[in-house]
């Protein structure tokens, strides 16, 4: 058998032979953009356009697929993105094919979406056109210009699919010129009515119904009865509200200390106008929510009082229920022993021969 000083010998042998293995280095695949976003203005029938740079910023070679894609809010404010076919029939109101792409490497292509080739540290000039169809009605629209990295495959010659490894966006929003619609709603508003303990759960969402974005910021804050501000936080900075969409925000306000009685939730919802004075006068909504709060080891004295109570008097109800049958028992014991004294005393009275009434 194999000693015990031995086994450790070979486990710090194997460690050191293991730790004088070189390292396996793995190169680096990162893409870049030279700009982030684009913010046009144009009428209905007219076109703009942009240039932007992808960028190779890693130690392998990549392939980069570029396309445009629709922006879609859902009914919870979750955003995604689509890509518009050919056979869409309502391509007027979708923004992503307006864009006609100009890539100034040599390209190819997996099926209609454009590819080209970058080594490590090359870049390539992609210009973009925008052109906005006549009765587009005015507004913003969200386009996103999507750079994704996949594997540089051999599959691309063969099956035609590939693997995804990443995707950077390029934001073009696109105001259509005309009349601006401003309609901001905070709808609903939700915070719980009775609380116990330090946290109060709150929910809200916002509707934007008009026709341009909003960048809002939100602000909570927890009143006493004199108005007087006991804890405050911002829920949201600078924070998109696409035109025609919502965005729902969620989460608890921690009170800092114990407090007990009758509060007021208050949210308010700031955004600048649109316009000249939009920067020195924003829009305010507000919205106010009634809250009770009750400490915990309130509550829970007031459970266990109250199931006392509860135990207590079902405890008496036992009690006089049952001396209510003693009672009654003992009723009918006592009429029992008045009937059997009146039976023996008419028995006597009939066995008696000196009875006159015998």
């Amino acid at each position: 058998m194999r000693r015990p000083w031995r086994r450790a010998l070979s486990v710090i042998v194997a460690g050191a032979a293991l730790a004088s293995v070189p390292g396996i280095a793995y190169a680096e695949r990162t893409i870049g953009l030279t700009t982030g976003r684009f913010d046009f203005s144009v009428a209905a029938g007219q076109n703009e356009g942009g240039s932007v740079e992808v960028i190779n910023s890693g130690e392998e070679p990549l392939t980069v697929l570029i396309y445009a894609a629709n922006q879609v809010v859902d009914e919870h404010g979750e955003i995604t993105y689509t890509v518009p076919s050919r056979d869409d029939q309502d391509l007027v109101n979708s923004p992503a094919s307006w864009v006609r792409l100009n890539i100034g490497a040599e390209t190819s292509a997996i099926g209609n979406t454009p590819y080209i080739e970058l080594e490590p540290g090359e870049r390539a000039p992609v210009d973009f056109e925008v052109e906005v169809p006549k009765g587009v009605p005015p507004g913003d629209h969200q386009i996103m210009l999507f750079f994704e990295m996949l594997d540089r495959p051999d599959a691309l010659e063969g099956s035609g699919t590939s693997a995804t490894t990443g995707r950077l966006g390029c934001r073009i929003r696109v105001r259509v010129q005309g009349d601006v619609v401003e309609r901001m709603e905070v709808r609903p508003f939700w915070a719980r009515s009775l609380v116990m303990g330090e946290s109060v759960p709150w929910s809200y969402a916002l509707r934007n119904s008009g026709n341009v974005d909003k960048v809002v910021d939100a602000r909570l804050s927890l009143l006493d009865r004199s108005g007087n501000e006991i804890v405050a936080s911002s829920v949201a900075t600078e924070s998109s509200v696409y035109a025609g969409a919502l965005s729902e925000h969620a989460g608890v306000m921690d009170t800092l200390r114990q407090l007990v009685g009758h509060y007021t939730l208050r949210l308010e919802v700031s955004y600048p106008r649109e316009g000249p004075d939009a920067a020195s006068v924003p829009e305010l909504i507000v919205e106010e929510r009634p809250v009770w709060i009750v400490p915990l080891w309130l509550t829970i004295v007031a459970i266990t009082l109250a199931g006392g109570l509860l135990l207590w008097l079902s405890w008496r109800q036992a009690v006089r229920s049952a001396q209510r049958r003693v009672d009654r028992g003992q009723v009918r014991g006592g009429r029992h022993s008045r009937s059997r004294r009146r039976r023996a005393a008419r028995g006597t009275a009939e066995d008696d021969p000196s009875d006159p009434d015998a």
